[in-house]
C-alpha cells in the first residue's frame, strides 16, 4: 500500500509541475506520463543501497584480480651488511624466486 501511494504521489508531483511549465493548460503532446519503469530506473540510478552494492561487485573484481597476481612470477633480494668500527659483523644476502 505504501509504494502504491509513493507512486501516486510522485505521479501527482510530475504531473502538476508539466502543468506549471506550460502556464495553466497541456497539450497532448507534452502530458509526461511517470511509469513504474521510470521510478525503478531512478531508484538504480541513484539509491545509496544500490550504489553501495555496486562498489561491493567492484572491490570483489579487484581482490580477484589482486589474488591472481599472487601467481605471478617474482624475483627479490635482499642485502643486509652491518659494520661497526672496521669489523664486520654479519654479510647477508637473501635471494628468492
Amino acid at each position: 500500500m505504501r509504494k502504491v501511494t509513493l507512486v501516486l504521489c510522485l505521479w501527482l508531483v510530475v504531473g502538476l509541475s508539466a502543468k506549471a511549465q506550460t502556464g495553466g493548460t497541456l497539450a497532448v503532446d507534452t502530458l509526461l506520463l511517470f511509469m513504474p519503469e521510470d521510478l525503478y530506473t531512478l531508484m538504480l540510478q541513484n539509491h545509496p543501497v544500490i550504489r553501495q552494492a555496486e562498489l561491493l561487485e567492484e572491490q570483489a573484481k579487484q581482490e580477484i584480480r589482486a589474488a591472481a597476481g599472487n601467481f605471478d612470477p617474482k624475483l627479490a633480494a635482499t642485502w643486509d651488511r652491518k659494520d661497526f668500527k672496521g669489523d664486520e659483523y654479519y654479510d647477508v644476502l637473501q635471494a628468492q624466486v
